[in-house]
């Protein structure tokens, strides 16, 4: 007697968290895709530069050009000094250090390399910037629509299957304690089945196709095309 309360205390447990809860939260949690995806829409439909560089964003980009350009200034005037007072090399690259000028050298050029990787990794980051916000969106998107179309996909398939709205109740309203019908069953495989092709398929094709026909994919960002928008 006791494990039979323990079996059913478990399967009222399992009922609640795999199938009551999820049943609920999915349409609170849809609800809320909806809203976002609603108001990212809304963004897109403002402007068509929506994923393109902010105006800060622009302009650290133009700065960073420009201390790039700087630094590697200084540091080819250095490099041609260094030619012209014929200061050697070491084997690791460094400059002698035999004079004031090469140890003086050696340190400046050790501050600008840092520097300017830091700064090319920085006009990196922005150029690719609006890429990443259109794959963000297109990634958000593409999910979102497939996740609606799959279920709606599924539930078609498995009332084709079984061909009783009845049936599709039965799964909560009986379930562990009826058996399932070999057409409900059946409808179970086939439904999960087509909400995993479906899924994936409708993914594939939404951001691989359909999305980039409405909102063309941004280009690099380039000093010649920064501030284009």
């Amino acid at each position: 007697m006791k494990n039979r309360k323990i079996i059913k205390i478990l399967i009222i447990v399992i009922i609640i968290l795999f199938i009551i809860l999820p049943t609920i939260l999915y349409p609170i949690s849809m609800v809320l895709s909806v809203v976002g995806i609603i108001f990212q829409w809304l963004k897109l439909r403002k402007s068509n530069n929506h994923f393109w560089l902010s105006e800060t964003e622009k302009q650290e980009y133009h700065n960073t050009s420009i201390e790039i350009v700087k630094i590697d200034t200084k540091i080819s005037n250095l490099i041609a000094t260094a030619k012209d007072k014929k200061i050697s090399k070491n084997v690791d690259g460094s400059y002698s250090n035999r004079s004031d000028f090469g140890k003086d050298l050696n340190v400046q050029l050790k501050e600008l390399k840092p520097l300017k990787l830091n700064k090319f990794k920085l006009m990196k980051r922005l150029e690719y910037k609006p890429f990443q916000k259109w794959t963000n969106v297109n990634n958000t998107f593409s999910e979102f629509y497939a996740s609606i179309l799959s279920f709606i996909i599924s539930i078609v398939t498995f009332l084709i299957i079984t061909k009783d709205f009845g049936d599709l109740i039965s799964l909560f309203t009986d379930f562990p304690f009826s058996r399932f019908s070999e057409s409900v069953i059946l409808g179970l495989h086939l439904s999960g089945l087509a909400y995993i092709l479906t899924f994936f398929g409708i993914q594939f094709l939404f951001k691989k196709l359909i999305f980039n026909i409405f909102h063309k994919k941004p280009q690099l960002v380039t000093i010649n095309n920064f501030d284009k928008y």
